[in-house]
């Protein structure tokens, strides 16, 4: 195993241990349980396909997929950063994209789990097994696209867990809302639109293509990753 390789793995490594405590993992399973008990509600009531639909929507991607990885994935840098021990992760031998991929895929490797499994359990609990893989798909592209540009956010910013929520609630969750113009630059119109097009489903919200989302959504992995890696050369690190 070459010097690399071997800095990459460790740094994957200690970032899932940094992230995972007790917590946060905590904290996402709330917000599942949650999910599955509106969905176990909706199947006892009468198995409402709409009803369905809206918590996956609603609860699910619009809330609980930012809100669980905004929690992980700002940690990601941000714990090493708060305890000063990002130096240790800076000097081993690796390019900066290299780290910045790392430490992204490390935080998703704990962050899709919590987002898209719950979600894939709601739908088929709800009886809607034909939704498990398009909420599949949208969460674990929506929490990749919202993980890389937050474990950024939390590199460079101090209190990133608070802007973080600040975009996601005010941002998305309000002017979204009511402005196709601030939902054309929001992540959810993209994610829920990975779901419904492909689903086939109707939503209130601003949509768009199903191949525009995914393209969207891929392109703003790679220029998460890519800020995350300017930042690691730009910043000083102590």
């Amino acid at each position: 195993m070459s010097a690399q390789s071997a800095a990459v793995r460790t740094a994957m490594r200690v970032t899932r241990q940094s992230v995972a405590t007790r917590g946060r993992i905590l904290t996402a399973v709330a917000l599942a349980a949650i999910i599955l008990l509106l969905a176990i509600a909706i199947r006892i009531q009468d198995g409402s396909q709409e009803a369905l639909v809206g918590v996956l929507i609603n609860a699910g991607l619009v809330f609980q997929v930012p809100v669980v990885t905004l929690v992980f994935a700002t940690s990601a840098f941000g714990d090493f950063t708060e305890d000063q021990t990002l130096v240790y992760l800076w000097l081993r031998p690796l390019p900066r994209w290299h780290l910045a991929v790392a430490v992204t895929c490390a935080s998703l490797v704990v962050t899709i789990p919590l987002t898209a499994g719950p979600l894939v359990v709601a739908a088929l609990i709800g009886g809607a097994a034909e939704f498990a893989i398009p909420v599949l798909v949208a969460s674990a592209l929506g929490s990749a696209a919202y993980g890389s540009l937050f474990v950024a956010l939390g590199l460079r910013a101090k209190r990133a867990l608070t802007w973080g929520l600040i975009y996601v609630l005010i941002w998305e969750g309000i002017l979204g809302g009511v402005s196709a113009s601030f939902a054309r630059v929001s992540l959810r119109r993209y994610v829920v639109s990975a779901f419904t097009e492909t689903a086939g489903v109707g939503w209130e919200g601003h949509t768009t293509s199903a191949g525009h989302a995914f393209a969207v959504l891929t392109v703003i992995v790679l220029v998460g990753v890519g800020l995350c890696t300017w930042f690691l050369h730009s910043r000083e690190i102590e």
